[in-house]
């Protein structure tokens, strides 16, 4: 899914309060209380209200926008404070939990059918990296222990449930894996995936605009590269292809063992 990142949509403070740990168990949804921009094109005031959302955390505690991500009616999503970063959005469980914001009041209106698609795709994509344990939402900041707010929204809340729903069909992580599993197996998501620098020529020179390229693609595509593949890639591409088929197949025995 695209996630506009903090330069594209102009960040200028601080990404929250330092460092926090992944993966989560928690993921609470909260609502802005401001101006909802327009949910059609050109969605030209998008990025002003998650810059708007960014100056009240800011404003309030220092640290720059507050919550993990910003969703506005349009279903675009943003990067808030970095999902590896601590905000101020949920007390006492900053550093333990992550926030989905949707931008607007949804005491008084429900929120559009794209910010709820968004914030279901979201979940998902944040289990595959590795972001949080389980593809659901723990609740509404008000369900959040020592809470005292009506965030997000009576609308907003009432559309929890139908959320998780949604998302229960990629809950196998939560029920089948642990964390450190959850944890390995998005290592291997990212090392198979993930773009490698440069592509390299014979006995591993470089080749002057010779462009990015995954592990599998390194490979395969890097010009005249028998040496670095053979040598180096190949057997990087074995021991990932192994544990893979390690991983699925002993989730494939448990699983017959529970039938």
């Amino acid at each position: 899914m695209r996630i506009i990142p903090r330069a594209e949509w102009g960040a200028r403070f601080a990404r929250g309060f330092g460092p926090a740990p992944l993966p989560v168990r928690e993921v609470w949804l909260h609502h802005s209380v401001t101006a909802a921009p327009n949910a059609s094109p050109p969605f030209d005031d998008d990025d002003a209200a998650v810059r708007t959302l960014e100056s009240i955390g800011q404003q309030r505690f220092g640290g720059g926008i507050s919550y993990t991500f910003a969703i506005t009616p349009s279903g675009r999503v943003y990067e808030g404070h970095g999902v590896d970063r601590r905000g101020a959005h949920t007390g006492g469980r900053n550093s333990i939990s992550r926030a989905i914001c949707l931008i607007g009041n949804y005491e008084v209106s429900p929120p559009t059918p794209a910010m709820l698609d968004s914030v279901v795709e979201l979940l998902r994509e944040g289990v595959l990296r590795g972001w949080w344990t389980a593809p659901r939402l723990t609740g509404g900041h008000r369900d959040a222990p020592n809470a005292s707010t009506s965030c997000p929204g009576r609308f907003a809340h009432a559309a929890i449930p139908t959320i998780n729903d949604r998302t229960a069909g990629v809950a196998i992580q939560e029920e089948e894996l642990n964390a450190d599993e959850a944890r390995m197996l998005a290592e291997i998501h990212f090392q198979t995936t993930a773009a490698l620098p440069n592509r390299r020529g014979p006995q591993g020179s470089a080749i002057p605009n010779g462009g990015a390229d995954t592990l599998f693609g390194y490979a395969i595509n890097a010009d005249g590269s028998t040496f670095r593949a053979e040598r180096d890639l190949l057997p990087q591409i074995l021991s990932t292809l192994q544990s893979i088929e390690a991983r699925l197949a002993a989730l494939e025995a448990r699983s017959d063992t529970e039938v």
